[in-house]
């Protein structure tokens, strides 16, 4: 699989130039269906499609609401729904994971995945703390952001299989933390999230740690590899 997702069109370019347009599926992922960067790579595939002598209409699939302008479209194969209450496109056990995972892997690697998320909520809802790793790491988030008042949190994968999941975390947590509201909407007189620092490698995380180390500014950092997704020392 590859993806499209700057709106810069030499990304678009370059990844069109690298496939067989004949012989590709394109999934158009936009809740609303009038997100303007994803249009906008969709105009950009389109043209190559036509350029190719081929029916866009049968190369695309659509990935968005039911009450989106995609919904109903004849320019989709076929229209795949999320529900109102997903996040949007970074939301991986939904449409937008499955119609990706499935195409690229096949339904049986996603059922798998489906599988790992369900067994991770079980653990999630565990009232013993120290039995529940994701309630224990968010509760030291707050404890540092908010009591110790660290400013930053570093995620810093040395396995090159985790080198984009840090840019996943940014989006996670600051867009969806980083709010001056709660669900209430009501104004907060406090930090709702730190900043996320994402390098892909150590050589990438050097600067950043060499400025926190030289500007005496406390950070927490987090170091992933494939086994132990989550080993964490705050400095």
């Amino acid at each position: 699989a590859k993806f499209i997702s700057n709106v810069d069109p030499d990304d678009a370019a370059a990844v069109l130039n690298s496939i067989d347009v004949a012989h590709s599926i394109f999934v158009l992922v936009s809740k609303s269906g009038t997100t303007l960067e994803t249009l906008t790579n969709e105009s950009f595939v389109k043209d190559a499609l036509k350029n190719a002598g081929l029916d866009a209409s049968k190369h695309m699939i659509a990935v968005t609401s039911e009450t989106s302008p995609l919904a109903k479209s004849d320019d989709y194969l076929a229209a795949f729904f999320m529900d109102d209450y997903i996040g949007g496109r970074f939301s991986s056990t939904s449409a937008v994971g499955g119609a990706v995972l499935s195409l690229a892997f096949g339904p049986e690697v996603f059922a798998q995945f489906l599988e790992g998320a369900a067994e991770e909520d079980k653990l999630a809802m565990n009232t013993d703390l120290r039995e529940n790793p994701d309630m224990l790491d968010a509760l030291i988030g707050v404890y540092e952001r908010n009591v110790l008042g660290y400013p930053a949190t570093a995620v810093l994968p040395y396995s090159q299989a985790l080198s984009r999941f840090p840019a996943h975390l940014q989006q996670l947590d600051m867009e969806s933390n980083g709010k001056s509201v709660n669900r209430f909407g009501e104004p907060v007189d406090y930090v709702t999230g730190p900043m996320i620092l994402a390098s892909r490698e150590l050589t990438d995380s050097i600067p950043s740690i060499s400025f926190f180390i030289r500007e005496q500014i406390s950070y927490r950092f987090s170091l992933l590899d494939l086994e132990t997704a989550r080993s964490a020392q705050t400095l």
